[in-house]
């Protein structure tokens, strides 16, 4: 006898389709600095807004909250063939900071300080407020330290000191024998990581970062910020020197593991913007993307030599040259220290997934009302997620299929005293063959090493 009531339904499967591609919230996300000038985001003004589509910014544009520089930026990144699902835009006082000191009845000398930087005039036997201005102004300009700071002019017993770049902030107080000169900042600004510190206060929902400034100053005063978290730096310059004598401005990103430096001979193309979205829209739970790619929606070089380009590769910088069928490829794909960014990437992902497995098991275990013992079969439970997070990273293009592999950290007297067990590890790194090598401490964030 036939039945029309089955057991068939008792199994169900619900799938949708996303309007943008799948991507992890903290991976796919870039945030953008933009002048604060141009750019309100709101109405009132607000510090970051998020914009998930290009209807979105036809509406920002619209009504007046974000500038039509700002707009084609952000059509040319939602217009890529895989667009991010969002990008976050943060209001940065990109003015140029101009102080005044101002003398009136000043004896002695008189010490100029800028940025932790001192310099001096010594006056004759009876100086004037026009001699001191003056003076200090010809210490600035002899004072190399300060060259590439600010400028300075003098007149009628005023110092006016002038920043060399837009957006970057610089200190300054004066003293002298005879009287406290007066020190006013008639324009002001505000660095980079000031912006991004109060963003990050509102909404730290992103990993990429990029800033429409093109100065060195600049460029630094970000990578500093991201160096010291799990983010991801890309700025662009259009330096000839970085595809030359590497400017010794810029020294210090080549020490610097999470920043990716981009030429282009023109500042006003978004190549570091684009190329940032373009690659982080991939979801490194389900793929490692190659850092090595065509990018889109931007103009090539005006120029470019053969020297250009192989000074450029030796400074670790990523060029946009054609490239078999493509017209702009960004080769090699490596951060300002010469690494690929697929290991940086990687390493971010894997400690933040390490640490997001470890805090469920902790939660699923506290609702049942048990505990994962401080013994090595604890820390067999910890195991078991680290391996499980390893198939997916072998699946998802990160690491070698059959090179993983993970232990149990035996439990000392100094760890029973902590209540602390541990996993180590190593797996060897798709895009470079070198190894990622780790401990993941139960109840603290993974400690999360790439060794070469």
């Amino acid at each position: 006898m036939a039945h029309t009531i089955t057991h068939d339904n008792n199994n169900s499967v619900d799938i949708s389709l996303a309007a943008a591609p799948i991507q992890g919230a903290d991976f796919g996300v870039i945030a953008i600095l933009v002048p604060l000038a141009t750019n309100t985001l709101g109405n009132p003004a607000v510090r970051t807004a998020l914009y998930a589509s290009s209807d979105d910014v036809s509406d920002a544009e619209g009504a007046g909250y974000i500038s039509a520089g700002t707009a084609e930026m952000l059509n040319t990144i939602f217009g890529l063939p895989w667009a991010p699902s969002a990008v976050r835009l943060i209001r940065h006082d990109q003015d140029t900071q101009v102080s005044t000191v101002t003398f009136t009845a000043p004896t002695g000398d008189s010490d100029l300080t800028i940025n932790g930087i001192t310099v001096t005039y010594s006056s004759d036997g009876s100086p004037t407020a026009d001699e001191h201005a003056a003076g200090l102004d010809a210490a600035i300009a002899a004072e190399s330290d300060l060259s590439g700071v600010v400028t300075a002019t003098a007149a009628l017993g005023v110092l006016t000191v002038t920043a060399v770049e837009p957006g970057v902030v610089f200190t300054i107080s004066c003293a002298n024998d005879g009287e406290t000169p007066a020190v006013a900042t008639s324009t002001a600004c505000e660095d980079g990581d000031d912006a991004l510190d109060a963003a990050v206060a509102i909404a730290d929902d992103f990993y990429g970062v990029a800033t429409v400034l093109r100065t060195p100053l600049a460029i630094k005063n970000v990578a500093a910020w991201v160096e010291s978290r799990r983010k991801l730096f890309c700025a662009q310059s259009a330096d000839t020197d970085v595809v030359g004598t590497f400017p010794s401005e810029l020294a210090i990103l080549q020490t610097y593991e999470q920043t990716i430096l981009v030429y282009h001979d023109s500042n006003s193309e978004t190549a570091a913007e684009t190329y940032l979205a373009s690659r982080l829209v991939a979801d490194p739970d389900l793929k490692s993307p190659g850092w090595r790619g065509a990018i889109s929606g931007i103009e090539g070089y005006s120029a470019f030599t053969s020297s250009q380009k192989a000074a450029g590769l030796t400074n670790n910088v990523n060029l946009i040259l054609p490239y078999g069928s493509e017209s702009l490829f960004v080769h090699p794909g490596v951060n300002a220290k010469g690494r690929a960014v697929e290991e940086i990437v990687t390493k971010h992902w894997f400690s933040a997934r390490i640490a997001e497995r470890f805090a469920r098991v902790d939660l699923e275990y506290a609702a049942r009302m048990e505990k994962i013992p401080v013994t090595e079969k604890g820390a067999a439970i910890l195991k078991a997620e680290v391996d499980a997070l390893f198939a997916i990273g072998v699946r998802a293009g990160h690491f070698v299929e059959g090179q993983t592999f993970s232990e149990v950290v035996p439990v000392t007297s100094t760890m029973r005293d902590d209540r602390e067990i541990a996993v180590t590890g190593k797996a060897q790194l798709a895009i470079s063959g070198k190894t990622l090598s780790f401990t993941a401490a139960f109840g603290r964030e993974p400690v999360i090493i790439v060794e070469e």
